[in-house]
């Protein structure tokens, strides 16, 4: 009781809150590690607190099943503008050599009442793949349209069947 009436006092002066737990933020190893990779800016950087093992994602890739790997080359390629990286037969990989943030989303809805997509590919002239996709005579299953989080997009399905979101940020 009498700690609860101590810390009724210092909620009243900010202040006080801060002198408070600054030997907790301090010292406690968990917090310097998280004060630490902000400063450097790594936020991908994990650290093991059993054997001081640093990880940092590099990459993440998604893998999409087929029997026809070739079937990629339009879409990815000649849509999109990927780059062949690599075709093993087994494996035909499309990329770009640009810096991209590390994510990985997960949905309960695609938002605005849509399915969630498969992909999501974020371009940097959304009217160019349009028009491409148009050209082609690929079905656009949803919008283009301007959505209140501050994307345009729309929806297409790849030569796999897999929902693509192909976003651009406003």
């Amino acid at each position: 009781m009498k700690r609860a009436g101590l810390l009724k006092t210092q909620f009243r002066d900010m202040g006080l809150i801060l002198d408070f737990y600054k030997g907790f933020w301090s010292s406690n190893p968990e917090v310097i590690l998280y004060r630490e990779s902000l400063r450097s800016n790594e936020k991908t950087k994990i650290q093991n607190t059993n054997g001081g093992v640093e990880l940092k994602v590099k990459r993440i890739v998604a893998n999409i099943e087929t029997q026809d790997t070739s079937k990629a080359k339009h879409f990815y390629e000649k849509i999109l503008g990927l780059d062949q990286l690599m075709d093993h037969g087994f494996i035909a990989t499309y990329g770009s050599n640009e810096k991209m943030a590390t994510q990985i989303s997960f949905l309960s809805e695609g938002g605005s009442g849509t399915p969630v997509p498969d992909l999501s590919i974020e371009v940097d002239n959304l009217d160019e793949v349009l028009t491409r996709i148009k050209d082609t005579g690929v079905p656009i299953v949803y919008g283009p349209t301007t959505e209140p989080w501050g994307v345009r997009r729309f929806y297409v399905r790849d030569p796999f069947g897999k929902l693509v979101n192909i976003l651009s940020h406003l």
